[in-house]
């Protein structure tokens, strides 16, 4: 019989492997059973909108914490105002002037690449923080600790392999669906593919490094193979896996849903603890928190369907009448431009909200 210690579990084995170790899986098999590779099929079409969807929601509640919790707001109270009032004024000069001077309009390509680039880092860095959090609960059972590095490298050992074998496997698909990036990336894919025959090797060989490393101090620390940390990082490599042999395309997209998915389960039962502790605390928001999935779960659904009606009116139903137009730009190009630049804040905020090294974290996992 399989046992687990749930006191190094956050919320419980089920409802933590539920959310946390394999939520990519609920979405990666229907993507798989029914669409093409490197295609996003009609049938998969609205699991691909419900991602997009979750994770357009999960940013927000960043914003709904750090302004609403009078404690959170405080503490950070000039990193929260000055970061909202740069989002703010960027994104309102942009839909002034993006089409009207050409310098803008550049600088918003510059934002946009660093925020692709910050968003590749903050994901993978989620992953870290879970590790981190299992490592912090499960101190009281055991002397050592695994070493945060150990837990970087073994998130980010898979990059190479990426770069050097997975990127070039499917060149054509980036030159199909990538068309206005496809002359500046092809030639360096090129220049990848000419060293794969030594690159290729050594990224297999930091990735074994980084799973030996991984696993070898996981049954130094713990000396249990059912931790909750020897599991997720089996979900990192069946994740990371995913991208190797199966579409990546579909990949991408349950690694986008599994980042949003264990973020708001994560600030979920975080809520929870902290405001049922806290039963002093009677201000409205609290006393929502209290209950944080059912407000999640009522949040997301009216946050959803506005999203969806805003994003998809016009484009996917009612074509006849056309889609929302304010100012020049359509809802769709609002939003995307509002996600560019809003994300950027997102990636900030759970920079120094959720760092493990804070008291007022640990004590609420």
């Amino acid at each position: 019989m399989i046992k687990f210690d749930h006191s190094e579990w956050q919320i419980s084995p089920f409802k933590d492997l539920f959310s946390y170790h394999f939520s990519w899986l609920y979405v990666l098999i229907p993507m798989l059973l029914s669409g093409m590779p490197g295609k996003i099929a009609p049938i998969s079409a609205a699991v691909f909108i419900f991602v997009v969807i979750v994770n357009f929601f999960h940013r927000h509640i960043t914003l709904v914490y750090a302004y609403f919790d009078p404690e959170v707001f405080h503490a950070y109270r000039k990193k929260i105002l000055i970061g909202t009032f740069l989002v703010v004024g960027f994104f309102s000069l942009h839909i002034f002037l993006v089409e009207k001077h050409i310098y803008f309009y550049i600088t918003f390509v510059v934002i946009a690449s660093l925020s692709l680039v910050w968003n590749f880092w903050h994901v993978l860095m989620q992953k870290f923080g879970i590790f981190r959090m299992y490592a912090v609960k499960a101190v009281g059972q055991n002397q050592l600790i695994t070493p945060a590095y150990i837990d970087r490298f073994f998130i980010f050992c898979w990059v190479p392999l990426f770069l050097f074998y997975v990127a070039p496997k499917y060149q054509q698909e980036i030159f199909d669906n990538g068309r206005t990036v496809a002359p500046m990336v092809l030639p360096l894919l090129e220049r990848l593919i000419a060293i794969q025959f030594v690159m290729v090797p050594f990224s297999i060989f930091i990735v074994l490094s980084g799973v030996f490393l991984f696993y070898f101090w996981e049954w130094r620390v713990s000396k249990n193979i059912l931790s909750p940390r020897a599991i997720y990082g089996l979900n990192l490599i069946g994740l990371y896996l995913a991208f190797v042999f199966l579409d990546p395309l579909h990949a991408y997209v349950a690694f986008g849903f599994n980042h949003a998915f264990e973020y708001l389960v994560f600030i979920g039962a975080f809520w929870k603890k902290k405001y049922q502790k806290q039963e002093q605390s009677n201000f409205l928001f609290a006393k929502v928190a209290r209950s944080s999935f059912l407000f999640l779960i009522s949040f997301f659904l009216l946050f959803g369907v506005t999203y969806f009606f805003l994003r998809y009116y016009g484009v996917r139903f009612s074509q006849d009448k056309g889609a929302f137009v304010l100012w020049g730009f359509t809802a769709s190009q609002w939003l995307f431009y509002w996600s560019v630049y809003e994300s950027m804040l997102h990636f900030h905020m759970d920079g120094y909200l959720w760092k493990m090294k804070r008291k007022e974290v640990v004590q609420y996992i």
